[in-house]
């Protein structure tokens, strides 16, 4: 998959960085920072921002924008439900979504599938009306569901026609690590067209997030 001068899905693990600051100047001054670490992607985490209005929003995007130039940047609103700072109501999501995409300053947008599956479903088919890419993702910071929950997990998330499958989970033990790793290769092996992210989260998953040349995930955080 080509997104600008990058190609996920071929070769090593493409570098992802966010963008977390809370106000626009801090999130500007992040992404002006982040240029010398030379990153693949660049993810604004729209959620963790203290400024919400839409004008503020296309601002925001426009300077983050002109800073990476070529470099591909994801935009993520992460909810309260899966790890994030905030809530919103599904017809702001829908809402924020469609706005974003619109302005065509972004090259992908994560949209979680499995919270509210027809809402899902709406904002992947608005974003993808607007020529933006999508990733469907599902994040659980609590555990490592058991192997046979992950595999569904994929499926369910796999069949909502997105173009990139995420899923992230949080490990209890090294075993949990491991799990992840089989889990995500075996989907890859049977899935080879498509373009996966799976990761076990905080400094115990580490391992996990090198493993993508074996596993098949094609981005690492």
């Amino acid at each position: 998959m080509d997104i600008r001068n990058l190609t996920l899905g071929d070769g090593i693990p493409k570098i992802c960085v966010s963008l977390t600051g809370d106000t626009r100047e801090s999130i500007i001054a992040e992404a002006e920072g982040l240029m010398f670490r030379k990153p693949d992607i660049v993810e604004w985490r729209f959620d963790m921002a203290n400024e919400y209005d839409y004008p503020i929003v296309e601002n925001i995007l426009m300077n983050i924008r002109a800073i990476l130039a070529e470099i591909p940047l994801i935009f993520t609103f992460r909810t309260l439900r899966e790890g994030g700072k905030r809530t919103i109501s599904d017809e702001s999501y829908m809402r924020l979504y469609d706005i974003v995409a619109s302005s065509g300053l972004v090259d992908i947008m994560d949209i979680e599938g499995l919270g509210n599956k027809e809402v899902a479903k709406a904002v992947i088919k608005k974003v993808k009306s607007h020529g933006i890419k999508t990733i469907i993702s599902y994040h659980d910071f609590d555990k490592t569901p058991d192997n046979e929950e992950l595999k569904i997990i994929l499926k369910e998330l796999d069949e909502l026609d997105g173009d990139i499958v995420k899923l992230a989970v949080m490990p209890k033990n090294n075993d949990d690590v491991k799990r992840i790793i089989g889990v995500s290769s075996e989907f890859h092996n049977e899935n080879p067209d498509r373009i996966i992210i799976t990761m076990s989260m905080g400094e115990m998953g580490s391992a996990s997030r090198l493993a993508g040349f074996y596993d098949g995930s094609s981005v690492t955080f």
